[in-house]
């Protein structure tokens, strides 16, 4: 593949994280590789990445504030990673789309989640963003390929009626 398509996402609780890892990926020479970077609803955190990005001019890197559920899920099924923490929400996005997941911070009501990540192999856990950025930029076709299939093994497309049949049995 000649272009990777990676979402780093986590604007809200992590703050400080996320900052790290753009400021990470500001350093990078990002020649066959594109980032967007969602913010959410945290606009101080988007007009920090944008006066950022308006400085260096990496047109490799996008920066989006909030971005509707629907619209997140077509952003989602292009990406070749979503890198984020691992919420109970988007983990289960991510696995019934097949797309693999990079972990950089996780809040400790989230360390459930991030232990099945780690178990099924459904991408890179890495907390340091320069040994995170180290670790995604080696990963082979194989090793996406293979986070695919492990996910497309997990994924539960009936995950709702399940949930509902058991609510109201």
């Amino acid at each position: 593949r000649s272009q990777y398509f990676y979402i780093l996402a986590g604007g809200g609780a992590g703050s400080r994280q996320i900052r790290h890892m753009f400021e990470e990926i500001l350093q990078l020479n990002l020649e066959n590789v594109e980032f967007l970077v969602v913010c959410g609803r945290n606009q101080n955190l988007f007009k920090y990445f944008k006066n950022k990005l308006a400085k260096v001019k990496n047109f490799r890197i996008q920066v989006v504030d909030y971005v509707d559920n629907h619209k997140l899920l077509e952003l989602y099924r292009a990406a070749d990673m979503v890198i984020t923490k691992p919420g109970g929400i988007t983990t289960t996005e991510l696995i019934n789309l097949n797309v693999p997941i990079g972990v950089y911070y996780y809040l400790p009501q989230e360390e459930g989640n991030l232990e099945h990540i780690k178990y099924n192999r459904l991408g890179i856990i890495n907390l340091d963003p320069k040994d995170f950025l180290s670790e995604l930029f080696h990963l082979t076709e194989e090793d996406f390929d293979y986070f695919a299939k492990k996910m497309a093994k997990l994924a539960r497309y009936d995950s709702a009626e399940t949930i509902l049949s058991y609510v109201f049995a």
